[in-house]
């Protein structure tokens, strides 16, 4: 087999074992953070706010996201804060984006009359968001992952198919 073919199998397969780990590590990071207590929050200001980014569930483009500021005490102790969804909290996988309508919607579902839903991090109070839906994108990093293997795996297979032949030709 060339070892350009090779280059490219194995760099298929290892950039979908990257995609793999990654999904690993947010699901793992996503577990955590469900797991926390939440409490009623008032919302100091709430507005959409657009950026850049890729939304591929919400038909990409232009991006709009909510964002709110707010305020929730726990233990007679008061916090504010503005991280608005899981994505964030897990690292750089801000995939919380999507059409102005989108946005308006999870924006009107998050604050109510002023009020929030806020979950918190019981072991440390001020680390906090209010929406606990993972995003639809998060799901098409495995989906990325397989089809890479795949690619990877069949390109592989095909070549080292045809090595064996012509190997089996010259005796």
């Amino acid at each position: 087999m060339n070892s350009l073919e090779r280059i490219v199998s194995f760099f298929f397969l290892g950039l979908g074992a990257v995609l793999s780990i990654i999904f690993i590590y947010v699901l793992l990071q996503y577990s955590s953070l469900t797991n926390f207590d939440s409490t009623d929050g008032v919302a100091l200001s709430s507005e959409l706010v657009s950026g850049g980014g890729f939304s591929a569930s919400k038909g990409g483009g232009s991006v709009f996201r909510p964002f709110v500021s707010y305020r929730y005490i726990v233990d007679s102790h008061t916090y504010t804060s503005s991280t608005v969804n899981l994505s964030s909290m897990v690292g750089s996988f801000d995939f919380y984006n999507g059409s102005p309508a989108w946005a308006e919607r999870r924006l009107n579902k998050l604050v109510k009359d002023g009020k929030v839903r806020v979950f918190y991090d019981s072991e440390n109070p001020s680390t906090s968001y209010l929406d606990n839906e993972l995003a639809t994108e998060f799901f098409f990093l495995p989906l990325a992952a397989l089809v890479l293997y795949l690619l990877g795996f069949l390109l592989f297979k095909e070549k080292l198919r045809i090595a064996i032949a012509r190997e089996d030709d010259a005796r």
